[in-house]
């Protein structure tokens, strides 16, 4: 119930808000629907206690009287109301503000009712939400677009900013319709440059038909049991998380993808897995299972030594690979088992394990032809992707973190424009008449 009281009598002691934000736009609301919102006062001494931009604009519309609540008399609902429209003027994170706005424009909804689309009612809509906060329309419906996000993945909240997390969501949509796409493509065209699928590997992978990629390069996490979590560089110079999982998470992902890796690949195929060497014997149990492999593991030798206590350990300067075949099939041409090759900078990098170009160019060379399909469940940096790309081989890319997903998507978008470019270059040359030296 509520009491119409003189509108000079409302009494405003020090406020803590300072930016009221677009009263107009409130005012405007107020005279074509009234005051569906009353504001809060204590009964004593009419001192407001909620909902100055409200009296303000009242105000402004030259109201002799408005209608208020007295404290006492609110309802439950009412006064978690007025405790979240206070909280969301404090100072807090982006996600926390996003999340409040999102549960007070439900509040109001049960307190009001729920506003019909394309028909005129006295009933609480997006727009009076926004208004009665000082916020754009838009402003609420972000709100709710990262909140329904962040449930699926809860990595969105420890996003710098706002407007970086409306990007990646934009590219989660993006990505979902192209993937659709692109899938069912997959089975009916061969011209596919890449897919890229943002969900865990252990899931994905079973979406994929049986024996349809040619070769498989792939990085999964160590495992090493290190404990710690290190980061990389996001898009738009964010930061991206990533993590070893424990031993019992390692061995009942590798499991589970290990089956599925030789479900999809095709008959006398190659599978080249990267991995820690403290897993030495228990990868080579599990990949025999399924595959032929070779006992002595690849190696990579880096330009120096990866990161440990440098003052009583030995810093690592290479990492070992699984070679693995599906059947029987010849390398491409002769080849060393040691393959030496300098990382990417570490300002050119966008995750903290990413492989060198080329060290994967030369796998795709030895094990695959122009048009083969290569899969990469942990497609991390997109570094296999860029590589079968530039070798004319089409490619899938599972990544499941949503910051590094989104940054190979941007890495990728920009390797394939420079990749365009260059070859529009080549066509100039060639159809130009003249020989080139």
């Amino acid at each position: 119930m509520s009491h119409k009281v003189p509108i000079n009598d409302i009494k405003v002691l020090d406020r803590s808000r300072i930016d009221l934000g677009d009263i107009d736009q409130l005012k405007g609301s107020i005279e074509r629907k009234g005051l569906i919102n009353p504001i809060c006062v204590r009964r004593e001494d009419l001192r407001l206690i909620a909902g100055e931009r409200r009296l303000i604009a009242c105000k402004s519309l030259a109201w002799t009287e408005i209608d208020v609540k007295f404290y006492d008399e609110l309802s439950d609902l009412e006064l978690t109301e007025l405790e979240l429209e206070e909280n969301v003027h404090k100072e807090m994170g982006w996600y926390e503000k996003s999340y409040l706005r999102v549960k007070i424009h439900n509040l109001k909804q049960e307190l009001y009712g729920k506003a019909t689309k394309g028909h005129a009612s006295n009933s609480w809509s997006l727009d009076d939400t926004a208004k009665s906060l000082g916020v754009t329309s838009g402003t609420i419906s972000q709100d709710f677009q990262i909140v329904k996000f962040a449930k699926i993945n809860p990595a969105i909240k420890n996003i710098t900013a706002k407007r970086q997390a409306i990007k990646l969501i934009s590219r989660f949509r993006e990505q979902a319709i192209l993937t659709e796409i692109s899938s069912r493509q997959l089975k009916v065209d061969s011209r596919m440059p890449y897919i890229l699928i943002n969900r865990l590997a252990e899931e994905a992978l079973f979406d994929l038909d049986d024996e349809i990629v040619d070769l498989i390069i792939t990085d999964p996490p160590y495992a090493i049991d290190i404990h710690k979590i290190a980061d990389s560089r996001g898009f738009g110079g964010a930061k991206a998380s990533y993590k070893d999982p424990t031993a019992l998470e390692f061995e009942k992902l590798m499991s589970i993808v290990v089956e599925q890796c030789y479900r999809i690949l095709k008959p006398d195929s190659h599978m080249y897995m990267f991995f820690g060497i403290q897993w030495y014997q228990w990868m080579l149990e599990l990949l025999g299972k399924y595959f032929d492999v070779r006992e002595v593991p690849l190696i990579w030798i880096k330009e120096g030594g990866g990161y440990t206590d440098f003052e009583f350990k030995f810093m690592p300067q290479h990492e070992y690979i699984f070679f693995c075949t599906k059947g029987v099939r010849r390398l491409n041409f002769e080849c060393s088992d040691v393959f030496i090759y300098n990382r990417p900078l570490s300002t050119e990098r966008i995750h903290t394990q990413q492989k060198p170009v080329k060290l994967l160019t030369q796998f795709i060379k030895i094990s695959s032809a122009p048009n083969d399909m290569i899969l990469d469940p942990f497609a991390g940096s997109g570094s296999t992707i860029e590589a079968a790309t530039l070798n004319k081989r089409r490619s899938i890319g599972i990544e499941s973190d949503p910051l590094i997903f989104t940054s190979m998507q941007d890495r990728l978008m920009g390797f394939s424009s420079a990749s365009e470019k260059d070859e529009n270059k080549d066509e100039e040359i060639e159809s130009g008449g003249e020989n080139v030296y």
